[in-house]
């Protein structure tokens, strides 16, 4: 299994960005991913970053 506490690779996490409104940028945090303007966090799952959109915005 693979070891969550690696993080996200630096080249990847420059090319993700969070599903709010203004697609800010996302950092590393203790808990997962953070988005630079809204501070949601979403987390790693082995190591795979799960950022999707609340359920109750519209695509």
């Amino acid at each position: 299994m693979p070891d969550d506490s690696k993080g996200v690779h630096p080249d990847l996490l420059k090319q993700l960005t969070c599903p709010c409104d203004v697609r800010s940028s996302l950092s590393e945090d203790s808990g997962g991913l953070r988005c630079d303007q809204c501070d949601k966090v979403f987390p790693l799952v082995e190591g795979i970053p799960h950022i999707l959109p609340d359920s109750d915005s519209e695509s």
